[in-house]
């Protein structure tokens, strides 16, 4: 598909139609292959050319965007879909309930053991089932680089998709079943470019809240040979620039910048530019995706004005049939007027943006042995497990007599801090709206700032939950951005 500034004309299989989105489920390997060729170029065209329409989704854990009805209708839509790696297993209701149910269905032993043995498969299989009904569409994953189990998830993703050495009989190489791009977020992952070299057959996105980041990945990513001349690190294939202001989810920013934090989108983006040329020449280019707050085609046109060569966005899409919020969900929470999106700091010790939780509820605290047991070290730094730990190593010193400082008194008596973001998401993934009586708090839903205003969109009148399609074809039509003071 070809993004023009003045009109759209989309090209797509060697046919050229007007104003009419084409799919991204494309017939052949060879077709998939040759878009991907102008998604990820790695120079800029020498005269002035159409721009390639780049349209990502944004990856939504727990599991809201790994269905394949989901990956079907972004792809038909014009929309690349990114699944996401973030706790797959809890996508399903039984698994969910052994680890965080009730004392008769929760698992008494080795609920650890069974949510990482039950991961990797979960989210293979997902990726399968996305590949029966899209094997030539281009699909992304998301994952974190927060997540304890972050380069299984990478190696996971990377061994699919793999050349088999084979043809069909139309003499496209067959390959494995796997995705064609990773995003990785929420950390930097400085060794990236070089564990990528173990999987050319994937294209790889990290995603940066400032271009001061984005110049560690690069610094890193320099061209490197070994002594045989083998490259030992990519550069890579595209930047995602996240608003760590308007963007859903964790953002990119720590506690305590839970306020808003001064973001140019085209500084960071023109520093950026420069950073490539530093690195790999003046003839490098690097396609740069921005993310946060996309919503109307007003918006995807003044970041394109800006100089960036595509857009990612999650919130528009996750108020859709095909996501897997439970509708009822989307309508009580997500479509009602009193719906505020706020700030806050999750466990991951990230701020992220989220609806507001029910003002007024009692808050129970969690016992630290509770939170101890159901614990599976889902990420690698978690304020809600340190609090936890923290908590039972002073009741073990007190019971010794021994006498603790007045600061470590102050932690002992103000108890576990923060919640457990695995309850939270995998809460919201499945509806599950009670306070269980031990503490473990609402469901978080996450929300991208414009929520507030997206939410009287004419295509969710009476709450009202639409198809991708209609969706998607809402955000290609002028004229329905509103500004605040019109809401």
């Amino acid at each position: 598909m070809i993004f023009l500034k003045k009109k759209m004309l989309e090209v797509n299989k060697g046919v050229e139609t007007e104003n009419n989105p084409e799919s991204l489920n494309f017939a052949s390997e060879e077709l998939k292959q040759e878009h991907m060729a102008k998604v990820f170029i790695t120079k800029k065209p020498e005269k002035e050319e159409p721009q390639v329409e780049r349209w990502f989704g944004g990856g939504m854990g727990v599991d809201m965007c790994n269905s394949p009805e989901y990956s079907q209708a972004c792809l038909e839509a014009g929309v690349m879909p990114t699944m996401s790696a973030a706790m797959p297993a809890l996508g399903e209701r039984e698994n969910y309930d052994k680890i965080f149910g009730n004392d008769e269905q929760k698992m008494t032993k080795g609920r650890a053991k069974f949510i990482k043995e039950k991961s990797t498969p979960a989210l293979e299989d997902k990726i399968k089932k996305v590949r029966e009904v899209a094997p030539h569409g281009i699909v992304s994953l998301n994952i974190m680089f927060a997540l304890f189990e972050y380069d299984e998830r990478l190696k996971s993703a990377g061994n699919a998709g793999r050349d088999t050495g084979k043809v069909d009989k139309n003499g496209d190489i067959i390959r494995e079943r796997g995705v064609d791009v990773v995003f990785v977020g929420a950390g930097v992952d400085r060794e990236l470019g070089n564990k990528m070299c173990e999987y050319p057959h994937m294209k790889y996105v990290p995603i940066v809240s400032s271009a001061r980041i984005a110049k560690i990945i690069m610094k890193g990513t320099k061209r490197k040979v070994d002594k045989n001349g083998k490259e030992i690190a990519r550069r890579p294939d595209a930047i995602l620039l996240e608003d760590p202001n308007k963007a859903g989810g964790h953002l990119g920013r720590l506690k305590p910048t839970i306020e808003d934090i001064e973001f140019d989108p085209k500084k960071e983006l023109l520093e950026m530019r420069e950073h490539i040329k530093e690195f790999y020449g003046e003839d490098a280019y690097i396609p740069i995706i921005y993310a946060g707050g996309i919503s109307y085609k007003e918006d995807i046109d003044e970041i394109m004005a800006m100089g960036f060569d595509g857009v990612e966005f999650a919130t528009r899409l996750l108020l859709t049939e095909e996501s897997s919020a439970p509708n009822e969900i989307i309508r009580e929470k997500y479509l009602t007027a009193n719906s505020v999106v706020t700030t806050l700091e999750s466990s991951t010790g990230y701020a992220s943006n989220s609806l507001e939780k029910t003002k007024g509820k009692e808050i129970v605290q969690r016992e630290a042995k509770h939170v101890a047991q159901d614990c599976f070290d889902c990420i690698k730094r978690c304020t809600h497990i340190n609090s936890a730990r923290e908590i039972i190593e002073l009741k073990k010193r007190v019971k010794k007599d021994e006498v603790l400082s007045e600061k470590e008194q102050e932690t002992l008596d103000a108890g576990v801090q923060g919640s457990c973001i695995a309850i939270e998401m995998g809460k919201a993934r499945h509806g599950i709206e009670e306070k269980s009586e031990d503490g473990t708090g609402e469901a978080r839903h996450f929300a991208g700032r414009g929520l507030t205003i997206i939410q009287n969109d004419s295509i969710y009148f009476d709450k009202k939950v639409p198809p991708i399609k209609v969706a998607v074809k809402f955000m290609r039509e002028p004229g329905h951005r509103k500004e605040k003071n019109e809401v």
